[in-house]
C-alpha cells in the first residue's frame, strides 16, 4: 500500500461457501510495495495447499485508519500462483493481477480484516500460491489509501 497507512495482508484459501477457511500468507503492507523490482519483493512460498473447482483465494487487508482504497489505474497486484490443468496434467506458473479479483473501490475498516479481492478456481483447475522456482515467485500490492 501506499500512502496513509501501515497494516497487513493475507491470503486466504477458501472453499465455494466460505465455510473452511486457512490462512495461507501473511505480510505487512510496507514491504509488500517496497521496490517494483522483482529481484527485491517479497517472497511467497510453494503452497502445499491447494485449490479446486469453485474454491476461492482471498485477499485481505488491515489497516489502522478508516480509508478506502483506490482500485483504479493507482492499484498493482501481482501474486505468484502456479495453475494446473486437471484433463492434461500441466503445470503453469502465472500471476493473479488486480483486474483477476477486484474492479472496484474497497471501504477499509481500521482494525478489521476487510476482502479486498476474491478469485474463484475455474473448471478442471487446481490452483495453489507460489512457484516452484522460489526467484520467481515473487507477491507485489501497491495501492493508493484515500483518507
Amino acid at each position: 500500500m501506499t500512502a496513509t497507512d501501515e497494516g497487513d495482508v493475507r491470503i486466504v484459501f477458501t472453499d465455494a461457501d466460505k465455510s473452511n477457511r486457512r490462512t495461507i500468507w501473511e505480510g505487512p503492507t510496507e514491504l509488500l510495495d517496497a521496490s517494483a523490482l522483482m529481484t527485491e519483493q517479497l517472497l511467497v512460498p510453494f503452497s502445499g495447499a491447494e485449490l479446486g473447482e469453485d474454491d476461492k483465494l482471498i485477499v485481505e487487508v488491515k489497516v489502522g485508519v478508516t480509508s478506502s482504497a483506490d482500485y483504479g489505474a493507482n492499484t498493482k497486484v501481482r501474486i505468484p500462483i502456479t495453475k494446473k490443468n486437471l484433463a492434461t496434467k500441466q503445470k503453469t506458473p502465472t500471476f493473479l493481477r488486480d483486474s483477476d479479483l477486484r474492479a472496484a473501490d474497497v471501504t477499509l475498516t481500521a482494525d478489521v480484516w476487510v476482502e479486498l479481492g476474491v478469485y474463484t478456481i475455474g473448471a478442471q483447475t487446481k490452483l495453489r500460491l507460489g512457484h516452484q522456482i522460489p526467484n520467481n515467485s515473487k507477491i507485489y500490492i501497491s495501492m493508493v489509501e484515500n483518507e
